[in-house]
């Protein structure tokens, strides 16, 4: 699959990108960047390449993994999360309640290397001394029940995790239970979510919806 012309093309920065590379190809470098990494980068290149073609010389540097990075769009680690939900659903089906799929949302901050392209695509932050920082909010759906990233998107710090979700909902089918915490009431999320005939279960303070009182105090 890493293999095919078209999505190599499709996922590289520019059309010279990887044309050249002898060692550290276009499937090695996806392949080395999909790994949970355990160790340093330097000692994990070695044992990779040790294990490829049985050689204890050192073939690539961290550096080299560095900029060959840089050439690599991030969209081909989405193309190949598609891919790989396609094959599961295709050979496994999908745990289900009630007939609905499980997917829960939720969203985390994440502190970026402080490198000016970062500053420019999701702003500044100060921290206490004044010193500037780069901080993102990411946002995913996951497919409980299958333990399944679905999909994942990441803005600047100062978006809601409400208007991140509202983005992602195109990528939910009605036979989908969305399962949000009590960060994300709001009466036009809600709205939407009928509008868009998607079913959703949301914690909720009772405290802040007249409606939720009423509805405990009826007994229904």
């Amino acid at each position: 699959m890493l293999h095919a012309p078209d999505f190599i093309a499709a996922h590289r920065t520019h059309d010279r990108a990887f044309s050249r590379q002898r060692i550290l190809t276009f499937p090695v470098l996806v392949s080395f960047l999909l790994c949970a990494f355990k160790g340093g980068l330097q000692t994990l290149l070695d044992e990779l390449f040790a294990t490829l073609d049985g050689s204890a010389v050192r073939r690539v540097t961290k550096s080299a993994v560095s900029q060959a990075r840089q050439k690599l769009k991030a969209s081909a680690f989405e193309a190949l999360n598609e891919r790989l939900l396609c094959s599961l659903a295709a050979l496994q089906p999908e745990p289900r309640w009630q007939g609905l799929r499980l997917v829960a949302t939720d969203s985390t901050t994440l502190r970026l290397p402080n490198w000016q392209e970062n500053q420019d695509e999701f702003g500044v932050q100060l921290d206490t001394a004044a010193q500037p920082y780069v901080l993102a909010r990411a946002l995913g759906l996951y497919a409980s029940d299958a333990r399944l990233m679905l999909k994942a998107t990441l803005a600047p710090y100062l978006t809601g995790e409400r208007a991140l979700l509202a983005t992602l909902l195109p990528h939910l089918a009605t036979d989908d239970l969305l399962l949000m915490d009590r960060g994300f009431p709001a009466v036009w999320l809600f709205t939407l979510l009928q509008q868009r005939g998607l079913p959703f279960l949301a914690r909720l303070d009772g405290t802040q919806w007249p409606c939720v009182a009423d509805f405990l105090r009826s007994g229904q």
